[in-house]
């Protein structure tokens, strides 16, 4: 019998004689078989991203022990530090359920973690509630009625980042702003500013920014200081933009005052 751990800060996660299939050249799954108390320790600490995947249904049912399988490199099998479990994700978990028909066995599929899990996460820290999620896109808007976009381009390898704050009528229409965006766009790093008339006639100040989703980028990490740098620029950027309009502020002091 091999007793073979998953190192976890979280706390070692032991196996006993797991099985090993190879799906590629790249990647190998690896199943074995908890116990109740150990399957729940799994999910509440998030080990494998047990708890912050996706998971299809939502609840594991029954009860007893469970037969897990995880997924990572072959490079992590072979690693000399030995298995890490943050080397690893989840792709199942599966539990027999006795019937008077006899056993049958019941599962959990995890699907990947939205990319901007991380991001949504800094965004409800900051008031915004979700208000429309699909698997290329979520929506967010805060008590002030800035919405926030974070939009997965998977062909394109691209993600991106918007924020919207709505703005007065005509606002589009107005050379200071239009002359002041142009200096903040010169050189603002993060970020670009820009305003925007929707099919609705409704106008608004938009800071966007994107992120390529290319191999050796970590887009979870980078969505997430995206939307809080923008978060920022907004807030800084659109009560001076009002200004401009009311005319308290030449475009040159405000653009003074951004830059």
């Amino acid at each position: 019998m091999a007793v073979v751990p998953f190192i976890s800060n979280s706390g070692d996660v032991l196996t006993v004689d797991p099985e090993i299939d190879p799906v590629n050249d790249l990647l190998v799954r690896v199943r074995f078989v908890l116990d109740e108390s150990e399957w729940g320790r799994i999910q509440e600490l998030d080990i494998f991203g047990a708890k912050s995947r996706r998971r299809f249904p939502e609840v594991l049912d029954g009860f007893g022990a469970v037969s897990v399988t995880v997924e990572g490199t072959r490079m992590a099998l072979e690693s000399p530090r030995g298995w890490h479990a943050d080397d690893f994700e989840i792709v199942s978990a599966m539990r027999k359920i006795e019937t008077p028909e006899g056993g049958h066995m019941v599962g959990m599929l995890f699907a990947s973690a939205p990319a901007w899990t991380q991001a949504l996460n800094s965004l409800m820290e900051m008031g915004f509630i979700v208000d429309g999620e699909t698997d290329d896109e979520v929506s967010a808007t805060d008590r002030n009625g800035t919405n926030v976009m974070i939009s997965i381009y998977p062909t394109n390898q691209v993600a991106t980042v918007v924020f919207a704050r709505q703005m007065p009528t005509a606002s589009s229409r107005s050379p200071e702003v239009l002359q002041l965006i142009n200096n903040l766009n010169v050189s603002f790093i993060i970020g670009s500013v820009a305003m925007m008339v929707n099919e609705m006639d409704v106008e608004y100040l938009v800071a966007k920014s994107a992120v390529p989703t290319i191999g050796g980028v970590d887009v979870p990490a980078v969505l997430d200081a995206l939307v809080v740098g923008l978060v920022g620029l907004i807030l800084e950027v659109e009560p001076v933009v009002q200004r401009v309009l009311s005319g308290e502020l030449s475009v040159d002091e405000a653009t003074r005052r951004l830059t």
